[in-house]
């Protein structure tokens, strides 16, 4: 593969690769922009490669989601993985309507916090359809399982987190 059939065929997914690792990655840009950018490099030093795989985008999607499971991996090791939900909050914060920021960073807590009591699985194709714009299809080719399974864990993801945001507001 020449560096005019990777921008063709490899570049245009760059979007949803970075919005896998910002799910992945609890919303920390700088460290989602590193993965995509580590997952590229590999990617281009293995163009060569390509031209076996099937569907590049779900090979891209696959490729950086292994290398952020590596930084998550190696951030837990060093024990310096910040609460992503916090970073989050803090930097809502900073919105110029403070009253609204503040109620969305809370929101956006507690939900995480909510998504975090979900099964690894579940939590993984929960940020990847809502945070990366994935469909099930898409989603089952890079985890390597079927449509159907993403669609059972997908349904049974948003059904607990229904269940525990109704015995939150009770």
């Amino acid at each position: 593969m020449n560096s005019n059939e990777f921008k063709q065929q490899v570049i245009p997914h760059y979007r949803a690769m970075f919005g896998v690792a910002m799910a992945m990655l609890g919303g920390d840009s700088a460290m989602a922009e590193d993965a995509v950018q580590d997952t590229m490099m590999r990617l281009w030093d293995h163009r060569d490669q390509l031209a076996e795989v099937s569907s590049i985008k779900a090979y891209a999607i696959r490729a950086v989601r292994n290398r952020c499971l590596e930084l998550i991996r190696s951030a837990t090791r060093e024990d310096d993985l910040e609460e992503p939900a916090v970073r989050i909050a803090v930097e809502t914060a900073s919105i110029p309507n403070q009253a609204n920021a503040e109620e969305a960073a809370e929101k956006l807590e507690y939900v995480t916090r909510l998504m975090e009591r979900l099964p690894d699985a579940q939590q993984d194709i929960l940020r990847m359809r809502a945070f990366a714009d994935l469909d099930n299809e898409e989603i089952a080719q890079t985890l390597g399982i079927n449509n159907a399974t993403v669609r059972q864990q997908l349904s049974r993801a948003r059904k607990t987190l229904r269940d525990l945001l109704n015995r939150g507001r009770r």
